[in-house]
Formats: structure tokens, sequence, C-alpha cells
């Protein structure tokens, strides 16, 4: 939001700018100028855009530390019956865990 707000608003200085011109050279002759919207609503809109990803921004920080996650690998162990007896035994296991 904050790229498209920030290429909305050039546009439309760059509208607005031209628009300018063009009513500035139809002063020195004979001619009517155009009036258009087009400048300042353009320049309102990518405000507003830009203005809309402040609270992105916010609650994206707030999220990465929610999000932390971390992966480990440690060994495991297990009770098993083995022959009419309970044998203990390790294996390898992998861990992820995220925090929400």
């Amino acid at each position: 939001m904050l790229g498209g707000g920030t290429l909305v608003t050039a546009i439309g200085v760059g509208v607005g700018i031209a628009e300018s011109t063009e009513t500035l050279v139809s002063l020195f002759s004979e001619e009517e100028p155009e009036v258009s919207a087009a400048a300042p609503l353009l320049i309102l809109v990518g405000l507003t855009a830009m203005a809309g990803s402040i609270p992105l921004f916010i609650s994206a920080g707030k999220n990465k530390k929610k999000a932390a996650a971390s992966l480990s690998f440690k060994m495991e162990n297990a009770t098993q019956l083995n022959r009419l007896a309970f044998v203990q035994s390790q294996y390898p296991a992998v861990s992820f865990k995220f925090r929400l």
C-alpha cells in the first residue's frame, strides 16, 4: 500500500503540473482552460493509501514477534515391550515450535 500510494500520488502530482501548465498557457491565449478533478483525486487516493499502510506496518511488527519459530533436534526416549520386558530406547526427533 505504501508503494502504490506513493506511485498514485506521484502520478497525481504529474497530472496536476501538466494541467497547471496548460492553464498558464491559456492565460496568454484566447482559449478556455479545461478544469479537471483528476489530479486532486489521485493525490487524495494516494495519500489515503499511504496513511492506511501505517496500521499494517504496526501489526506486522507485532506479529513478527509472536511468530518466532524454533527448530530443534534432540534425542527422545521410548519405552517398548520387547519379549515380555520393557526396554528403553532412544531415537532422534525433530521438533518445530511456534508461538501464537
